[in-house]
């Protein structure tokens, strides 16, 4: 789908694929996963639930700071196919800058885990 994308919930979970354009994701209640096959340039993505997981699958080629926090979970990443400056991460934040940074990736819950992977 090409296009900005926004959805919100209170109770339920969010799924989006094959999406191409600004994402703006919210639940409560909740997980979240997104499979993006483009991003609109500069890259705006944010993923947030209070209580679920936030999975993120995204084109190894995306230029954007990055944000990930969880408070009661595990932050896990794969990186490895785009170019990482900047790194700092710990067992429930991640923060690094992907391909130069000109956009921004944030994905945040509470109570769960946020899982970050870069497709070739």
């Amino acid at each position: 789908m090409q296009g900005d994308v926004r959805a919100e919930t209170w109770n339920g979970r969010i799924a989006a694929r094959d999406l191409d354009g600004k994402v703006d994701l919210e639940t409560r209640n909740g997980s979240i996963r997104l499979s993006a096959v483009g991003l609109s340039s500069p890259p705006s993505v944010r993923a947030v639930t209070r209580n679920g997981s936030v999975s993120l699958e995204l084109p190894s080629a995306v230029s954007a700071r990055l944000s990930l926090a969880t408070r009661n979970g595990r932050v896990r990443k794969v990186l490895e196919a785009g170019h990482v400056e900047d790194l700092e991460a710990s067992r429930s934040r991640v923060r690094a800058v992907l391909n130069g940074g000109a956009g921004e990736i944030a994905a945040e819950t509470s109570n769960g885990d946020v899982d970050l992977r870069l497709r070739p």
